[in-house]
């Protein structure tokens, strides 16, 4: 398998993980963390997924995800 090139993603809580395990959209991602330390994510490639918590996302946050017209 190809190794990604690092690249900032946005970190968002799950409201169940037991429903990305079977999803098509969800892998596994080995992230290496600020500390050098290594975690196992999940990493979703589907933008609009109900399954994330982001209620409490700034409009810069939102901005950074979806771009200029989200806001």
């Amino acid at each position: 398998m190809e190794q990604k090139q690092p690249t900032d993603l946005k970190v968002v809580r799950i409201i169940d993980a037991s429903l990305c395990v079977e999803c098509r959209f969800a892998y596994i991602a080995t992230v290496e963390l600020m500390d050098g330390s290594l975690k196992e994510m999940l990493y979703c490639r589907r933008l609009d997924c109900d399954n994330w918590d982001y209620a409490d996302w700034d409009d810069d946050e939102w901005k950074a995800l979806w771009g200029e017209e989200a806001a």
